[in-house]
């Protein structure tokens, strides 16, 4: 929705949740950018077609490492030479072996860049700007113990709105 507000791009989402498509398309419905954002209850490898530019948000930690280079094979792809993949996941600390299904939905962060490296890509930069020193990545229900999902209930739920929302790596990346 915002890249359609702010820059008048047409948009395609995809997503695997109905609940997730339902909200999605009420959302764009309620903004009046239905001319410009379609959203498809679709696996992304099965997306085709050409774009300029992809944002994946939290995405990696539901693919899983198993499948983490058909992740950035499936984006480099669609995406037109010189186009950006940008992305924001839950980052994983860096001093842990990688958690091969993400099972707390952190992610390598290194890792990541390694893997999209692989699939042809260029690290280009990334930001601090979703980082959040608070969230110290051991809780119970992984990055669902934090905001929004806060999947323990009243479980040290003021200690983990305290926290906020997950400690989270911005990642661009170019195809090359």
């Amino acid at each position: 929705i915002y890249a359609a507000q702010g820059y008048g791009v047409s948009v395609l989402g995809v997503t695997l949740s109905e609940a997730q498509l339902h909200e999605g398309r009420a959302r764009v419905k309620a903004a009046g950018l239905e001319h410009l954002v379609t959203l498809e209850l679709r696996d992304y490898r099965d997306v085709t077609g050409e774009f300029d530019k992809i944002s994946s948000v939290g995405m990696a930690e539901h693919v899983g490492r198993r499948n983490m280079v058909e992740y950035f094979a499936a984006a480099y792809r669609v995406l037109k030479p010189g186009g950006t993949l940008g992305i924001v996941d839950h980052r994983a600390d860096p001093m842990l072996p990688v958690d091969p299904g993400a099972k707390l939905g952190y992610v390598n962060e290194h890792y990541a860049i390694e893997l999209a490296e692989q699939a042809g890509f260029e690290f280009v930069g990334s930001s601090e700007i979703n980082a959040n020193p608070r969230d110290t990545k051991d809780h119970p229900n992984g990055v669902w113990s934090l905001p929004p999902t806060l999947r323990g209930g009243d479980v040290d739920r003021a200690k983990f709105v305290a926290i906020g929302e997950s400690d989270r790596f911005t990642h661009r990346y170019v195809k090359v």
